[in-house]
């Protein structure tokens, strides 16, 4: 029922790329490259009104702790 973007990171943690995801549309929204390791959904706009633009990276090592301290392994997620 939420209009969301969507952002693609590569295995480095990188913002590749973000796309737009609109409510009731069941087609899937891909990525326009084939390196793509995370997908994050966040409220539409976030990624622009934060400033979040490709290039802009995760932090994987908060991420591999966060999994890590709500008991799940992060290799599961593809996170060495």
């Amino acid at each position: 029922l939420l209009p969301l973007d969507i952002g693609f990171f590569d295995a480095k943690g990188e913002l590749r790329e973000v796309r737009q995801m609109i409510p009731h549309d069941e087609r899937s929204v891909k990525s326009r490259s084939g390196e793509i390791q995370f997908a994050v959904e966040m409220n539409q706009n976030w990624y622009r009104d934060h400033g979040v633009k490709p290039g802009a990276k995760l932090d994987l090592a908060a991420l591999r702790a966060a999994l890590k301290a709500r008991g799940f392994e992060p290799r599961r997620f593809g996170i060495e």
